[in-house]
C-alpha cells in the first residue's frame, strides 16, 4: 500500500533482526522529528487529500460485496485497542454508551474491530437488537491493504484513537473518531488525517454517551 500511494519512494520491509546493522539507506530520522520539519504545513492544512491509495480492484470487489448485503450506508465500527492495559482504558467506553449511534435506523454496520471482536459483535446483537456484519475471510490485524480498500468502500467510519481512523482517514473516507480531550492519543502526530476527519472529544468528567449522541446526529444525516 505504501509502495502504491508514494511510488517516488522506496519502501523497504521492517527487519528487526538487522536493523541495527543495515547501511541500505542514506539518511535517517526517528519519526517523531518529523513534526520539526512538518508543523507549519501540517497546521496551516488540518485537512489534506487523501493520501493512502488501496487496490482499486479489491475497492470494488468490497463494494460489489457491501451491496450484497442490501442498502448503504455502510458505516464501519471499531470500539477498542487491541492493546487495552488499564492506563489507557478512560480513552475507550463501553459498547453501552454507544446506544445512540445503534439507534439510528437504517445503518448497514461493518466492523473494522480488528482484534478481540466476537464478545463485542454478540454484545451488540443481544443489547441492541443490531447486527454488525463482519468478514471472517479478512484477517483484519495483518491484511491492512485490504483493510484500506473495504474502508475505502465504506460511506463513514466510527472509532475511537487506534490504528483504524489512521487508514480510513487515509484513504479519504468521512471518519467520526471519539476522544477524550486532554488523552494521550489526542494530538497532532498522533491523531488521523485526511480530508474528512471529525473529532467528538468529550471531557474527563463527561460521559462517552453524549459524545456518540452527536456521532449519531452526523450519522442521521447519510
Amino acid at each position: 500500500m505504501l509502495s502504491r500511494s508514494f511510488p517516488s519512494v522506496e519502501v523497504k520491509a521492517l527487519a528487526k533482526s538487522r536493523d541495527t546493522e543495515r547501511d541500505d539507506f542514506h539518511l535517517h530520522l526517528p519519526m517523531g522529528s518529523l513534526s520539526r520539519h512538518f508543523i507549519t504545513e501540517i497546521t496551516q492544512n488540518p485537512r489534506p487529500d487523501a493520501f493512502l491509495i488501496p487496490d482499486p480492484v479489491r475497492v470494488k470487489f468490497w463494494k460489489d460485496r457491501l451491496s450484497s448485503l442490501g442498502n448503504g450506508p455502510y458505516v464501519g465500527i471499531s470500539w477498542k485497542s487491541s492493546d487495552m492495559r488499564a492506563e489507557r482504558s478512560k480513552n475507550f467506553s463501553s459498547l453501552s454508551e454507544w446506544s445512540s449511534l445503534f439507534a439510528v435506523p437504517n445503518i448497514n454496520f461493518i466492523n473494522l474491530q480488528y482484534a478481540d471482536a466476537a464478545d463485542g459483535l454478540l454484545q451488540i446483537q443481544n443489547e441492541f437488537g443490531v447486527k454488525v456484519h463482519n468478514f471472517d475471510d479478512l484477517d483484519q490485524y495483518n491484511n491492512l491493504d485490504d483493510v484500506a480498500a473495504l474502508s475505502a468502500a465504506l460511506d463513514c467510519v466510527v472509532s475511537f484513537g487506534t490504528s483504524v481512523p489512521m487508514i480510513t482517514a487515509g484513504v479519504g473516507t468521512s471518519t467520526k473518531c471519539a476522544l477524550l480531550a486532554n488523552g494521550g492519543y489526542n494530538n497532532i502526530l498522533g491523531g488521523p488525517v485526511g480530508p474528512l476527519v471529525d473529532k467528538f472529544e468529550k471531557n474527563t468528567w463527561e460521559p462517552w454517551s453524549s459524545v456518540f449522541g452527536l456521532i449519531a446526529e452526523d450519522i442521521a444525516k447519510l
